[in-house]
């Protein structure tokens, strides 16, 4: 029974992996009533954002009315950048490469930096077993730090038996790297760079749930009372680290505040997740005193958010494109209707 549960814990953690890496290919999907109801960007807002939809590429974009994303790195056919992140003097990227063609048979990824217009493309870290994962890095409030998500298959007797997940610190002047939190998946640095929030996966019975702690993994301690009974996606604090944005394949909470977007009366409920796999939605929560609000009702192919640098507006991308709304999950545009399964970063002029 033991050994049923090792590898049951595996093949969900490797699942998750693989989600949460955004792998699958949407480049053209088909119609859907909902975002056929959402209006395209009619403002021009401030900042860059950077995105992955599950090519070969990596793509900045301007959010304004029309705007074209921009390809600014391109990788081999066979590998998938994933997980940009802006450092915070806006020079650089860190990013994960994805290879799904491992010759042993299971994903690597590896951690790079590139230059704000995609020069300089280089390896910081390469995996350094079979199956090894680094994804999710978010760099320290003075870029000289960047934290990541190691996935770590345990081999007995050369046979995978299950894989661990860790959340790491890598100092970029000296390379050397420690652990921070165990069981650890995607996950947020506050404004202020003191706390985590991140996605926590009990290694028992395997359930997902938003957690907080200080950035020495110190005093971990559950966001909300009870565990998400799906998949949580991207955490992130809004600028006033009052909040923490999360997309849930299931409700948060019983008890709602009311909602935000939600689709028109006359457009039939189709979720645009339908064809892959669970629907997803964007939710807010309250870190004072636990509530929980759901921004949108679109039933979304795991989207992926940021915040924008001022903190009134949420950008998010997903298989039909990438999306604003105002932070308290109104007035939901379309910036690009291009989408695929990736993630998104946002960052000031």
């Amino acid at each position: 029974m033991k050994n049923f549960q090792r590898r049951l814990l595996f093949a969900i953690i490797l699942l998750l992996s693989a989600c949460g890496a955004q792998t699958l290919i949407a480049p053209t999907p088909p119609a859907n009533p909902l975002t056929a109801a959402i209006p395209d960007l009619k403002q021009s807002l401030s900042g860059r954002i950077v995105f992955t939809r599950g090519d070969n590429a990596l793509w900045l974009l301007n959010p304004a009315p029309k705007a074209s994303p921009q390809k600014i790195l391109t990788t081999a056919q066979s590998f998938t950048p994933t997980y940009p992140a802006w450092s915070h003097d806006g020079k650089r990227i860190a990013y994960t490469l994805l290879n799904l063609m491992a010759a042993n048979g299971f994903p690597e990824s590896d951690l790079l930096i590139a230059n704000a217009d995609g020069s300089a493309n280089e390896v910081l870290l390469k995996h350094q077993q079979n199956g090894e994962q680094l994804s999710a890095p978010l760099w320290s409030l003075d870029d000289r730090v960047i934290y990541f998500s190691r996935l770590t298959l345990i081999y007995q007797n050369q046979i995978v038996s299950s894989a661990k997940r860790e959340l790491v610190r890598l100092d970029l002047q000296t390379q050397q790297q420690s652990v921070v939190l165990p069981d650890a998946h995607e996950f947020a640095l506050s404004p202020r760079g003191d706390q985590f929030a991140y996605i926590r996966i009990d290694p028992v019975n395997y359930a997902q749930s938003l957690w907080l702690s200080d950035t020495q993994g110190r005093a971990p301690h559950p966001a909300l009372n009870s565990p998400s009974r799906g998949v949580l996606l991207s955490p992130r604090f809004s600028p006033d680290g009052q909040t923490v944005l999360v997309a849930s394949s299931s409700p948060l909470s019983a008890q709602v505040q009311p909602r935000g977007w939600r689709m028109p009366v006359w457009t039939p409920f189709v979720s645009i997740a339908s064809a892959h796999g669970d629907p997803f939605d964007l939710w807010l929560v309250n870190l004072s005193n636990q509530t929980v609000r759901r921004l949108t009702e679109l039933g979304e192919d795991m989207p992926h958010a940021s915040w924008s640098p001022d903190g009134k507006w949420i950008a998010f991308v997903g298989a039909q494109g990438v999306y604003v709304m105002d932070a308290q999950g109104r007035n939901l545009q379309m910036v690009n209707r291009a989408g695929g399964h990736g993630q998104i970063d946002w960052i000031g002029e």
